[in-house]
């Protein structure tokens, strides 16, 4: 009953235009289909037979007037159920479409590599035979850049030999799927994906090439995919397992073509990961210096590490490198990094770069990551600590012997709880608190151990504000049960809550529940490992079990939620102060202007020192070191820095400048420009805004695109260092993995091949059936229940119908 073929001359009647080719047919398209259209069809039935069996039973009339006045109402009836079927005229033709070839480009940071071919000889004649070099010029070519000059070679014309008998769609992959950036075509080409100069640039962390074939494939939905090709050194770090997505397409009939890219020989590689050791020392100090090196196919090894120091008085450049000393480590079995660690007396004040070397050996897989290196800073003068507490608590007690008894320390206590002829304690013995700027500017580290808010000079907060903002001074907040809820809810204290890195929750009832009786264990966050408060081992994995080794906390001020900026070092582990499922802040640190502060959320640290009194102390000394730090470049006119020393590939890096002229008066400007030199010789401009609120103080950020060393310098010469690691996932296990591509491949029903044998590919898909797929197309239908042929039909049949029964005389 639908799709009635209809003449050309109806067609024309009704205005409906066809292109050559077109077909046009009558579809009703509200006709039921199955027993509902059989009934539907014997109603229609019915209908007509009713009306002549009505006209037969008319009066004497000759049958031929009866059945002639029937027919024309057995027409009315037909045309209305036509108008109720909803009558339409579908055009339809048919066209020829090319099929589709998905080309997959990865684009993650493995792909930086560079292979040497150390142990695959023949492959490395191969690889630079394919693409037009030398042999020798192989191992200066990283992954990507091997495969762009494949892309772009003008004899092997890969992209457009893929094109020529298929719509070539390309995408990149790693993360996620993307379209690549493409160059304009050149003059007089039409754009096309194999027209435009492609240029793969990895910046990918993981690798994902299941989602990427999913996702590609989903995309071109709608057209038949004749192959895919991906290009890749098959190293899958995330995602669902290469045979699901490969049933996936093999139930599509997709082949999928793998190109192999890099070295499939088992990597060999020694590498100096990093160097720690304290930004600053004092003169004479004993310097701990951690090595940490990894390895990759060397097992039981052992290394010589050298260490070697270049001093600079000024900073303005790097000294003369000499060797200061060497120490050899094995790698124990089945372990694949390992620690050298060194002690270092350096007398000389002044700028320091402690650079660790590991020679290359012929067989290593890489010889750019053999060596690694750190600032340190010399200086005389011992930390001026002023120490504030409330009262004469256990914590107070022995924080003020500990800073009384180092050498690198000169504090003054300050017991707000004392009788007025209570000699203060310290080195230096304090009348009353500070209370002018010249008083409290002599000090580098401000600590406040459960100060009562009610017994502070009038003037101290704002002092204790400017001591921060602007002389880059240290600040310490250790919250006690007895007045810190209170010092939170007084108005008068909000120049320091405003510079203290958390929030705190200030709920009367929840601040009596803060006191639990039992003992909760410290929650050391990533952070702490590399933190110069927090670390207590090089390795983190020790760092985080020293920590989880010492005594619990009984009580903590309750904290609704770090500031934005603020870093988290410990974490509560008490379930039922999470906020929002995250865990409560215990200890955290920000920058404040060009100063530094930091929050701890209970005063019994105190009881650490039942476990061991070194962690006790070690990480006082390192939190009163950490925050005098910043205070040490107050004296300079210049200063740039970032929020730390060392960067995950794709981290965001903060940068933070602070330029005074030669009266140490801040400069105006609106904006400084930081020239950025990255590890592969390319310089960029980061624009620094000013900050209103740090008089002389510039922010901005930039994300590093390349893993290695950066420099980065002010106009006037002031200078920092940056390092942006590579992530391990990407690089745990670097060789190519010809296993799984050709697994792939073999699924799929494609093939794999190394990357100086790819001009095979597009003859390999042309063995595939290319001939054009045919589409068939369909206009808008055209309706007819409300043209004017049917208005026409419908007004023609009833005035003839009452004209008949008036000549018959049936009216």
């Amino acid at each position: 009953m639908n799709n009635l073929p209809l003449p050309h001359w109806l067609l024309r009647l009704l205005s409906v235009d066809i292109e050559e080719g077109g077909e046009a047919s009558l579809r009703l398209a509200r006709f039921p289909e199955g027993e509902l259209g059989l009934l539907a069809l014997l109603a229609v039935g019915a209908g007509l037979a009713a009306v002549f069996f009505t006209y037969s039973r008319e009066g004497s009339l000759a049958r031929w007037k009866k059945y002639s006045v029937a027919s024309i109402r057995a027409l009315l009836v037909l045309l209305l159920a036509l108008i109720v079927f909803y009558p339409v005229i579908e055009v339809s033709r048919e066209e020829e479409t090319r099929k589709t070839t998905i080309l997959l480009l990865d684009d993650s940071l493995s792909l930086t590599l560079k292979d040497r071919y150390q142990a695959s000889p023949d492959k490395l004649r191969l690889l630079a035979a394919g693409l037009n070099l030398e042999p020798k010029q192989v191992p200066g070519f990283s992954r990507a850049d091997l495969v762009n000059r494949l892309l772009r070679d003008p004899d092997r014309k890969l992209l457009e030999l893929l094109e020529e008998k298929n719509r070539l769609e390309i995408y990149t992959f790693s993360n996620d799927l993307r379209r690549p950036a493409h160059g304009a075509a050149g003059e007089g080409e039409e754009e096309t994906p194999a027209s435009g100069k492609l240029t793969l640039s990895p910046e990918g962390t993981v690798t994902n090439l299941s989602a990427a074939l999913r996702k590609a494939v989903e995309q071109q939905a709608g057209s038949t995919i004749a192959a895919v090709v991906v290009i890749s050194d098959g190293r899958m770090t995330a995602g669902e397992d290469l045979p699901s997505v490969a049933s996936f397409l093999q139930k599509k009939n997709i082949p999928v073509h793998t190109v192999g890219v890099g070295d499939p020989a088992p990597s060999r590689n020694i590498r100096v990961n990093s160097i720690l050791a304290s930004e600053r020392v004092f003169a004479g100090d004993p310097v701990a210096v951690d090595v940490q090196l990894s390895q990759l196919g060397y097992g039981n090894e052992e290394v010589e590490v050298q260490l070697f120091d270049s001093f600079s008085p000024d900073a303005a450049t790097d000294g003369p490198k000499r060797q200061v000393k060497s120490a050899t480590v094995r790698f124990a079995p089945g372990q694949d990094s390992t620690t050298a660690r060194f002690t270092l007396d350096l007398k000389e004040t002044g700028a320091h770069r402690l650079s660790a070397r590991v020679a290359v050996r012929q067989e290593e897989t890489f010889d750019n990551d053999n060596e690694a290196s750190t600032p340190v800073e010399v200086i005389e003068e011992a930390s001026r600590v002023l120490l504030v507490s409330g009262a004469p608590s256990y914590e107070y007690r022995f924080l003020l012997n500990l800073l009384r008894r180092d050498r690198r320390v000169s504090v003054s206590s300050w017991l707000m709880s004392a009788d007025p002829d209570f000699p203060q304690g310290g080195n230096i013995s304090l009348e009353k608190l500070p209370g002018d700027a010249k008083k409290m500017f002599a000090y580098d580290v401000v600590v406040l151990l459960d100060p009562d808010p009610g017994d502070f000079p009038t003037e101290f907060p704002g002092l204790l504000r400017r001591f921060v903002a602007e002389q880059n001074g240290g600040l310490v907040f250790v919250a006690g049960e007895k007045y810190s809820p209170a010092f939170f809810a007084s108005g008068n204290m909000k120049p320091v809550h405003e510079m203290l890195p958390v929030l705190a929750d200030l709920t009367g009832a929840r601040e009596a529940a803060s006191f639990s009786l039992r003992e909760w264990p410290l929650w050391p966050t990533r952070a702490a490992a590399t933190h110069d408060s927090t670390r207590l081992s090089s390795n983190p994995l020790r760092n985080r079990q020293r920590w989880e080794e010492l005594s619990g906390i009984y009580w903590a001020l309750r904290i609704r939620k770090a500031k934005p900026g603020a870093t988290v070092l410990f974490s509560h582990s008490d379930p039922s102060r999470a906020v929002a499922g995250k865990a409560q802040p215990l200890m955290a640190w920000q920058y404040f202007a060009g100063g530094r502060t930091i929050f701890l959320g209970s005063d019994e640290t105190w009881r650490w020192r039942a476990t061991t009194e070194e962690i006790y102390d070690q990480f006082w000394l390192q939190t009163i070191r950490h925050l005098t730090e910043a205070r040490l470049s107050g004296g300079k006119r210049s200063v740039l820095q970032s929020d730390r020393q060392a960067y995950d590939f794709g981290d965001i890096v903060r940068l933070s400048a602070l330029l005074q002229d030669e009266n140490f008066k801040p400069i105006e400007d609106e904006t400084q420009t930081v020239t950025i030199d990255d590890p592969r010789g390319d310089t960029v401009e980061v624009r620094l805004e000013k900050d209103a609120s740090a008089p002389g103080w510039y922010r901005g950020i930039f994300i590093p695109r390349s893993l290695g060393a950066y420099k980065l310098r002010l106009a006037n010469g002031t200078t920092a260092d940056l390092r942006v690691e590579p992530p391990e996932i990407e690089f745990r296990e670097p060789r190519l993995d010809e296993q799984s591509l050709e697994e792939l491949a073999a699924q799929t029903g494609g093939s794999y091949t190394p990357l100086w044998s790819s001009e095979a590919l597009p003859e390999r898909i042309k063995q595939i059936d290319q001939r054009p797929e045919i589409i068939i197309s369909k206009d808008e239908p055209v309706t007819l229940w409300d043209n004017w042929l049917s208005l026409s039909l419908l007004a023609g049949l009833l005035t003839l119908e009452w004209i008949l029964r008036k000549l018959v005389q049936l009216l």
